[in-house]
């Protein structure tokens, strides 16, 4: 995959004069106990946008409204057009009014992925093989950027003319991670997202052995804190009956 983020020169032109048009790019990173890791991406635009690209394609000078058939024609031929999902599987994304896919790839076991440098990888390069973890005794780290600062930068100016951009990059882990700046955690504390308009870098780290920041850890810490609470309380409470008792004593005799 690259390129992730598909704001092209044209765009750049069209949302000077359309509002209101909306693109989804949610990329994903599902991590599971057995070390495998899967990318998902959902590339969709809502039918606005889409109805503009027909028209400039077609040469029009004002936009006009198709169906929805002719909107999936032209998703369709520009997704087979692209080469920015090579090697992964997809599936028709139709979802809160945005139409595109849903792109898959199993990116191998992640101590394949290890990177044997300080470089980053791109969101917008998560293809096979991909190097994008760093790891120091039995911790991982994410070894990932947000991508292209420009358009990230052109993203955010584009919001001015009314144009949303749903950029999210967000993990998936079988436990909760040891540290994190997401922008969002879920309930449970194990996928970590990252809103890329907002996000200053993404940093992750975390062991799948289950150690560090996993809420099953601290069980143990508490109930030892209270044993030996309670330890400490019962020698106390003995001292002080034998220190009574021994006066007892001494006054009798």
């Amino acid at each position: 995959m690259k390129k992730t983020i598909k704001i092209v020169a044209i765009l750049a032109l069209i949302l000077f004069f359309v509002t209101g048009c909306s693109m989804k790019e949610n990329i994903s990173l599902e991590i599971s106990k057995d070390k495998t890791v899967k990318a998902k991406v959902i590339a969709a635009m809502d039918d606005e946008m889409i109805d503009y690209y027909i028209s400039m394609s077609n040469g029009d000078e004002e936009e006009a409204t198709y169906t929805d058939a002719e909107r999936w024609e032209f998703v369709e031929s520009s997704s087979e057009e692209s080469e920015d999902y090579e090697g992964y599987s997809k599936e028709k994304y139709d979802q809160d009014g945005y139409k595109g896919y849903v792109y898959t790839l199993e990116l191998g076991k992640i101590d394949d992925l290890l990177a044997t440098d300080s470089d980053t990888v791109g969101v917008d390069e998560l293809t096979k093989g991909a190097k994008i973890f760093t790891k120091k005794g039995d911790t991982y780290s994410l070894n990932i950027n947000k991508g292209s600062e420009d358009e990230i930068e052109q993203a955010k100016s584009y919001k001015e003319y009314g144009a949303a951009f749903d950029l999210k990059f967000s993990v998936t882990l079988p436990n909760k991670a040891i540290s994190n700046n997401a922008t969002t955690v879920s309930k449970d504390g194990k996928t970590y997202t990252w809103d890329l308009l907002e996000a200053q870098d993404i940093q992750l780290s975390f062991d799948l052995n289950g150690n560090g920041g996993s809420s099953s850890n601290v069980l143990p810490i508490v109930l030892g804190i209270v044993a030996g609470v309670a330890i400490i309380a019962v020698v106390v409470v003995v001292v002080v009956k034998v220190s009574k008792k021994g006066k007892t004593e001494n006054k009798e005799n």
